[in-house]
């Protein structure tokens, strides 16, 4: 149920994103999942399950959006993940 719900956020997110005409809505979301990260093991966990499957989401070609429009926003999110997580 939690994975359901997690991919359910996460397209929700990539549909939001491509409808925001401001400059990286991406920069919220990671603000939002952060604390997350530095909480118990359990919110780890779901903080790290839900950065994982919206970078998923986000690299999904979806038919009705251009596929060069998706593979920015996809670039721009992974590069805010990792340098939020301090990997790049």
């Amino acid at each position: 149920m939690r994975t359901a719900l997690v991919i359910c956020f996460c397209r929700l997110q990539k549909i939001c994103w491509f409808d925001d005409t401001s400059e990286g809505p991406e920069e919220a979301i990671i603000a939002e999942i952060m604390p997350f990260l530095q909480q118990s093991m359990a919110h780890s966990v779901l903080g790290l399950e839900i950065l994982s499957k919206l970078v998923n989401e986000m690299s999904a070609i979806t038919a009705e959006l251009s596929a060069a429009k998706q593979r920015k926003i996809a670039v721009r999110l992974f590069s805010v993940v990792m340098k939020r997580l301090r990997i790049d």
